[in-house]
């Protein structure tokens, strides 16, 4: 999909992305326009699944049909407030009406947003948005799950984002109307559920880009946050936290990990409650895994995530402009886990994947597909499980399949598999060793590997292999290898590998042969040939530390000197490091 907008062509790589759904969003407000508490889930219950999309407002059944026949159990609507709207329209009340009545008795999620500048700022704004919001409870009774805004660390739904002075603006705005709007809904019926920020997963915390100037989804959670604190409010803002986990691009694994605050999707879920826990640490505000008795937990809901398929002939129209999937291909092997850098094949995968991790994410209670069937327009999001032409998908059986497993609870939830195959090769120039180890099996993917030596965490890789550059003692090393997932588990270790001694020294002597020599030292009658190994150490400096500790028996200051056991051919080996980690190395050699 393309947007000829650059305002909301974002500068990371899911931008193209979120800006074609934020027209796909446009244009069905347009479209309605002219037309008239739940347990928490995770490994020991059902997980909510259903789909968001504001089809069933104009064609009602004919959208939730297929939907329903797969098992979805709820539907996410989106309602647009503008500026003096206090109550819904005709158009709004009849095609909200079709939706709910066409919803089969499922769950009713009402998603009310904003766009761009129409953003409520001012009390006046913000009291007509809440009361907007209490006319669509009052209208309809039957919904008791409402969402205040949508992605408002995102500048197509919420401006401005940042102040004159480069500081958060949309942080302490939307906290403001979100509190005020919980106390409105909450005084109309204190049982409804209440559920914020839907944020967009990705943000660049840049007030000074040339495009989509966001507020990354960390910075905007803390911003919420620190707005709360200092309004010295004792009472909750929301009850459910949302957000939409997607991936960067569309074939990117749903329990990929992301490094830095910039770009939280379904693998970031440790982030997303780490952020959530210390932000609002100390308040009144109870957050994923920190309960506040005697009110209800607070979940996590993913209402928008999927992936965009390619095309098949028939409506649709317009140019693609992000890299898509199939909507079923070749099919993987279901055991090892495909590597987490590794491209899906197809949709029926991420969704398989994206599934059954949310099931086993602590907290997790609901995930939603955006959209049930593919906009036609290209500049659209096509990742509907229905053509535009109504028609299923070939990845429609796979959903229903996974949906089936979710609900029956039947999803192993079972950390990584043991590594396997681990094996060592110690390397010479300068010394290293390099650590190889076969894949772990997961049904719900591994983000990655732990590799330990000695017992200790050395390296956290995505990929199959390690290269441990760090060899600095006489003494062999033992390596292990862990496999790690999305929802906060890692698996059993390895077998151990062993890099002994004897092979270390061997390695040192064949990188001594290469490395910088010094002229001979003679120590108590016994002539040594001093080699550099690492670092950057002048010769007279590494002859004084050899020195020092021959004739003292006892390691000079800031040094770390041993000799070897065994058959080593080196007779004392000296370590210098710093903050932890070794940074030259130098051993002295008997001269024959």
């Amino acid at each position: 999909m393309r947007t000829s907008s650059s305002e909301f062509t974002a500068d990371r790589g899911g931008a193209g992305r979120r800006s074609a759904r934020q027209l796909a969003l446009a244009a069905l407000t347009l479209a309605l326009a002219s037309a008239a508490a739940a347990p928490v889930a995770g490994a020991s219950s059902n997980l909510l699944f259903g789909f968001t999309d504001n089809a069933p407002l104009s064609v009602g059944t004919k959208a939730t049909g297929p939907a329903l026949a797969l098992g979805a159990r709820g539907f996410g609507y989106f309602l647009l407030w503008g500026p003096g709207k206090t109550g819904l329209t005709q158009a709004e009340a009849t095609g909200l009406a079709r939706a709910i009545g066409s919803s089969g008795g499922a769950r009713v999620v009402v998603v009310l947003r904003t766009e761009g500048a129409n953003t409520p700022l001012s009390d006046l704004a913000q009291q007509q948005f809440c009361n907007y919001a209490r006319s669509m409870v009052r209208t309809f009774p039957s919904v008791n799950d409402v969402v205040i805004g949508n992605e408002a660390n995102a500048p197509f739904f919420w401006r401005p984002q940042f102040k004159p002075d480069a500081s958060p603006a949309s942080p302490a705005a939307y906290e403001a109307l979100l509190a005020r709007c919980y106390d409105v809904l909450h005084a109309e019926r204190p049982a409804i559920n209440v559920a914020a920020p839907g944020t967009s997963p990705h943000g660049n915390d840049n007030p000074n880009a040339v495009n989509n100037v966001s507020n990354s989804p960390t910075k905007f959670i803390r911003g919420i946050a620190a707005a709360y604190r200092a309004s010295g409010r004792t009472r909750r803002i929301f009850d459910t936290v949302v957000h939409h986990p997607y991936g960067d691009t569309n074939d990117e694994r749903p329990y990929a990990m992301h490094p830095g605050p910039y770009f939280v999707g379904e693998g970031d879920w440790n982030k997303l409650v780490a952020t959530y826990r210390e932000a609002f640490a100390g308040t009144a505000q109870a957050v994923p895994g920190r309960c506040l008795p005697p009110a209800p937990c607070v979940p996590i809901w993913y209402l928008e995530a999927g992936f965009q398929t390619s095309v098949r002939p028939g409506p649709y129209f317009g140019g693609e402009n992000v890299p898509v999937v199939p909507d079923v291909g070749p099919a993987e092997p279901l055991s090892p886990s495909p590597l987490v850098t590794s491209s899906a094949p197809d949709q029926a995968t991420q969704l398989r994947y994206a599934l059954r991790l949310a099931y086993c994410q602590p907290y997790v209670e609901a995930v939603f597909n955006f959209l049930i069937k593919d906009d036609a327009n290209l500049l659209g999001y096509q990742s509907g499980i229905l053509w535009a032409d109504w028609r299923p998908k070939g990845s429609y059986g796979a959903l229903a399949k996974v949906v089936a497993d979710v609900q029956s609870g039947n999803v192993s939830c079972a950390a990584p598999s043991a590594p396997t195959s681990v094996s060592v090769q110690a390397l010479a120039g300068p010394p290293r060793v390099a650590v190889r180890w076969g894949a772990s099996s997961s049904a719900i993917g591994v983000s990655g590997y732990r590799v330990y030596r000695n017992g200790d965490v050395i390296a956290t890789v995505p990929g199959l292999s390690y290269v441990d550059t760090e060899i600095a003692a006489a003494d062999g090393y033992t390596y292990t290898v862990r496999g790690f997932d999305a929802a906060g588990q890692t698996g059993d270790a390895s077998s151990n590998a062993v890099v002994s001694e004897a092979t270390l020294a061997a390695v040192a002597a064949q990188s001594s042969s290469r490395s910088a020599g010094c002229g001979p030292l003679k120590v108590r009658g016994r002539s040594f040939r001093i080699s550099i190994v690492r670092g950057k150490v002048s010769c007279g400096v590494a002859r004084g530390a050899i020195h020092a500790f021959i004739s003292r028996h006892r390691s000079p200051k800031r040094w770390r000197c041993l000799r070897p056991r065994g058959n080593a051919k080196w007779a004392v080996a000296c370590t210098k490091a710093k903050r932890g980690h070794v940074r030259v190395i130098i051993r002295a050699f008997r001269a024959k």
